[in-house]
């Protein structure tokens, strides 16, 4: 089998547990709710390739004034979230505090596990860049409602509230 392949939920799943197997075709189903997403015949696609430019360019990671916590907030994303594995330190940050104000209406929350959540809003603010948030969480049960369907594996449409297909 060649690396970015398609293939259906059956095929995924007889790659078996080995991580190594599962990495080499570039194919992320991390959590339950995300595999449970995928129910049928669902099709799993080429990676969706998060862009960090999203919330900065390339240099920031040059300037960027690190803080107290920031390397075990860092080392959380890496650890629960693989697809960001390519991102910069900076953007990692960047991004968890713009999902935090934007979404859990915090400052900068901890990362505690894998959220979905999270995801679904890159994904949205990647592929509907002139959605707004507004920083207040009004959006919070939207993205994780989207994040539970996990639309990046298949590229699909964010659809309501963020009203644009994200499918390119």
């Amino acid at each position: 089998m060649e690396n970015n392949t398609t293939l259906n939920l059956d095929e995924y799943h007889k790659l078996g547990p080995d991580p190594a197997a599962v990495m080499s075709h570039k194919f992320y189903l991390k959590s339950r709710a995300e595999r449970d997403a995928r129910q049928g015949n669902a099709m799993v696609t080429t990676p969706y390739r998060f862009d960090q430019n999203v919330f900065g360019c390339d240099d920031m990671a040059d300037t960027w004034v690190f803080g107290p916590g920031d390397a075990e907030t860092i080392a959380a994303m890496r650890q629960f979230f693989p697809e960001l594995n390519e991102w910069s330190d900076a953007h990692l940050l960047a991004a968890w505090g713009s999902y935090s104000q934007d979404i859990l209406a915090v400052n900068f929350a901890d990362v505690r596990d894998r959220d979905t959540g999270l995801l679904a809003y890159l994904y949205v603010r990647q592929e509907v860049p002139h959605f707004e948030f507004g920083g207040t969480g009004l959006y919070n049960t939207d993205i994780w409602d989207l994040g539970e369907t996990a639309p990046w594996l298949t590229h699909a449409p964010c659809g309501a509230p963020f009203n644009s297909p994200c499918a390119r």
